[in-house]
């Protein structure tokens, strides 16, 4: 597995930024917890603790994907509106946004429902595309326009979001053809996401080489998922490097 510091990560973005090519910035889950919006395993807990839920979901595994998909789109959403409604934007925005507004970024694609990188974006005065794969996803042929803000799992004010297993196969095509469009020619840096059961970690895999790097910053110095570091990070020809700290 190649290591970079945080240092090299930065080497490497100012250079391709002189050369034209501006980085793509995944936010995973991780982005958005100091914000208020829980990982999936607390999510999986409040289910467990409501009176009502815990019977709907009684009887199949416990984990995030079969829980929802005992609900309905209706109860998945009064999940998250209540996180949501007190979330506050915090430092992991503010850098993103910041990298979009001198140049270095501009496409932000993220799993998360939340609105939080399109209200930041708005204090540095930037209006950018929005696309929702969960309903553009027969669309996804035609260029992106940039600054761009794509939501692979859907936005929690949309009409769909990908929370199980069903869900995904809805996207998977739309969420592999995107990421192939977007990521041609350029960085992409992923922050705050682990590629834990997810497909769209499995469409991320199936890219043959990120010729421009993928750069998978780590939380502190936690070690990348098993799964991360068989399929990416210790494929040579990938040109996937991790950053930890």
């Amino acid at each position: 597995m190649k290591e970079y510091t945080i240092e090299k990560l930065a080497a490497q973005l100012k250079d391709k930024k002189k050369a034209g090519k501006k980085a793509v910035l995944f936010l995973g889950a991780g982005a958005s917890v100091s914000a208020g919006i829980p990982l999936a395993g607390k999510i999986i807990e409040e289910i467990d603790a409501d009176e009502n839920l815990k019977e709907i979901v009684q009887g199949v595994e416990r984990n995030y994907g079969e829980y929802f998909a005992q609900l309905d789109q209706s109860q998945a959403k009064r999940i998250f509106d209540k996180h949501i409604e007190n979330s506050k934007i915090n430092l992991a925005h503010l850098y993103a946004c910041h990298l979009v507004k001198d140049g270095y970024v501009n496409c932000i694609l993220t799993t998360n429902f939340d609105p939080l990188v399109i209200r930041t974006l708005s204090i540095y005065g930037i209006q950018p595309t929005i696309y929702d794969l969960t309903i553009s996803r027969e669309n996804v042929s035609a260029d992106l326009s940039y600054p761009a803000v794509v939501y692979l799992h859907g936005q929690n004010n949309g009409f769909w979001r990908l929370n199980s297993v069903g869900d995904f196969d809805l996207a998977k095509d739309a969420i592999g053809k995107t990421l192939g469009k977007v990521i041609m020619n350029r960085p992409m840096i992923i922050v705050g996401y682990s590629g834990n059961n997810d497909p769209v970690f499995e469409q991320l895999a199936s890219i043959d080489s990120f010729a421009d790097g993928l750069y998978w910053v780590t939380y502190k110095d936690h070690e990348p998922a098993k799964n991360v570091k068989k399929k990416l990070l210790d494929v040579h020809t990938k040109g996937a490097i991790c950053i930890k700290g």
